[in-house]
């Protein structure tokens, strides 16, 4: 059985974590958008989607296995039973055009705010909604995360 999955940050198209686990082990389905904010965290090497709010964050679905769903699960810090430790939590939740009409419901990973350390990792605001904009315009990020991105 095959997935759906929105993606917002490391695993959309030319960066890092998209060659790793989405390159050949998916199929593109289409831009979309969700509601709610982005954030940096502290580690900076992923950002957080956190469902307060009404921004439209840009992002991309891909149909999955279970197999890399299963993957990525690990990537997020996610299993089903351990919610207060996950740094992430995996559901469904709705995905819209950029009229904002809903076109799909898909599973996303929200940042787990029932994690403490979640809350003392939150960061700043990404004002772009848009993490591949948000890259771009740090220069520091820009050549460690894009390099791959801007050569296609």
């Amino acid at each position: 059985m095959r997935e759906r999955l929105f993606v917002y940050g490391t695993l959309r198209k030319g960066l890092y974590n998209y060659y790793q686990y989405l390159h050949e082990n998916s199929d593109f389905q289409g831009y979309a958008y969700i509601k709610g904010c982005l954030m940096e965290t502290h580690s900076g090497d992923m950002p957080a989607y956190l469902m307060e709010g009404e921004d439209m964050i840009l992002g991309e679905i891909y149909e999955i296995s279970q197999e890399t769903l299963s993957i990525i699960d690990k990537l997020a810090n996610y299993t089903e039973n351990h919610v207060s430790s996950n740094t992430y939590i995996r559901q469904k939740e709705y995905v819209y055009n950029e009229k904002g009409e809903v076109i799909d419901n898909v599973y996303i990973y929200v940042y787990n705010m029932d994690n403490l350390a979640n809350i003392a990792s939150i960061g700043d605001y990404i004002k772009e909604n848009d993490y591949i904009q948000f890259l771009l315009n740090q220069d520091f990020k820009k050549k460690l995360f894009m390099s791959r991105y801007e050569d296609e």
